[in-house]
């Protein structure tokens, strides 16, 4: 779940701020406690003890928070100038005038969702939303919203510009959606092969990586024990659609901190439905080693094994004390298939490590066009 911070340069502005995100859903808010930015760019310190605002910027491009000013567009620019990097990766960051009649979307539109999120936050106080972007204004599709929107990676940046201009030129793209022959446009495949000759080469994202950790677990075991369980799984970060747990872990700060700053979805589910899934056609292709727990039963025997009408099964990790404790007895797989849907393959069994357990699923793979 993305989260948003906020930050006002005068007091009206504040007021604005803390009316317009109160009651905010879904994403948590950050609402900088000082209104006195306006001509702070140079990171100095703030008069009432509150960090840096260049620091504070800085810290929402690093955990790809969506970053909200209300103010004048020009500050913001200045602020945001020195992290600017990469459209696949910055974080979305929005203006709004102080008297809240303009929400305006300046960076990371499309990918990062400045758009959408400009459109929500108009709607919210009543604003005037101003897009700028060609594809919208042009009522063209947006390649790379698309591309997000179906968990797809983008495996050449410059591909998005170069197909998106010729849509903007009157132009048309070839498109194959699973796989390609010679002079196709728009690829999608898994092999990479395929995608390199292509204009705008999309990757699917497959895998979803299940996660259970102890309370209050260090964003940096949570890195490792991700960076490990993928080693282990044979894919890397690009693979990956979501990290997925169960519902008590949602405010989990370790896990939230390391899914804003890589920029992956985190997708949570409630002991019912964790504990009464069924997906049909799930199966287990690959068994892991022996750290993990084995397969026992303690009066949950339903429990045990999710199985579809043909009798493809998976057989989980399970723990009594884990069930016990959230009434869930294997959270990281359970978690992984539940995300990964239906074909769901458990591809990597748990993993313990450090305060931290790991599964990998992988799911099967459909366009929405």
């Amino acid at each position: 779940m993305n989260e948003i911070q906020a930050a006002a340069f005068t007091e009206k502005g504040k007021q604005l701020a803390m009316k317009l995100f109160s009651g905010w859903e879904p994403e948590r808010v950050i609402i900088r406690d000082n209104a006195d930015d306006a001509g702070d760019t140079d990171n100095t310190d703030d008069t009432d003890g509150a960090e840096p605002i260049g620091d504070w910027v800085k810290q929402g491009f690093e955990y790809h928070r969506t970053i909200v000013f209300i103010g004048a567009v020009g500050i913001a620019v200045r602020l945001i100038a020195p992290y600017i990097n990469n459209k696949l990766s910055d974080s979305p960051v929005i203006v709004i005038d102080e008297l809240g009649l303009h929400v305006i979307p300046v960076l990371s539109g499309h990918i990062g969702g400045a758009n959408s999120m400009a459109l929500r936050i108009a709607a919210k106080c009543g604003a005037d939303p101003v897009i700028t972007t060609a594809t919208d204004i042009g009522g063209l599709p947006a390649l790379d919203v698309w591309a997000s929107e179906n968990d797809l990676s983008v495996k050449k940046k410059d591909g998005i510009k170069s197909a998106s201009s010729r849509l903007l030129s009157g132009g048309r793209l070839i498109f194959a959606p699973f796989g390609a022959v010679k002079d196709n446009d728009v690829v999608v495949s898994v092999d990479e092969e395929v995608l390199k000759n292509a204009v705008l080469p999309l990757k699917p994202r497959l895998y979803a990586v299940g996660i259970g950790c102890r309370k209050g677990q260090s964003e940096e075991k949570i890195e490792q024990a991700f960076t490990a369980t993928l080693n282990m799984a044979g894919i890397t970060g690009d693979d990956v659609f979501a990290v997925c747990s169960a519902d008590i872990k949602k405010n989990e700060p370790g896990i939230l901190a390391f899914c804003g700053k890589h920029n992956i979805k985190f997708l949570t589910y409630s002991a019912e439905e964790l504990m009464s899934m069924h997906i049909s056609g799930a199966r287990e292709s690959v068994v892991s080693s022996g750290e993990c727990e084995s397969v026992v039963s303690y009066g949950q025997p339903a429990a045990e094994k999710n199985a579809d009408p043909q009798g493809s099964t998976i057989s989980f990790s399970c723990s009594a004390f884990v069930y016990e404790t959230t009434g869930i007895d294997c959270v990281c797989e359970r978690a992984a298939v539940m995300a990964a849907g239906d074909g769901a393959e458990l591809v990597l069994k748990k993993q313990l490590f450090d305060g931290v357990t790991a599964a990998v699923a992988k799911r099967s793979f459909a366009l929405v066009i």
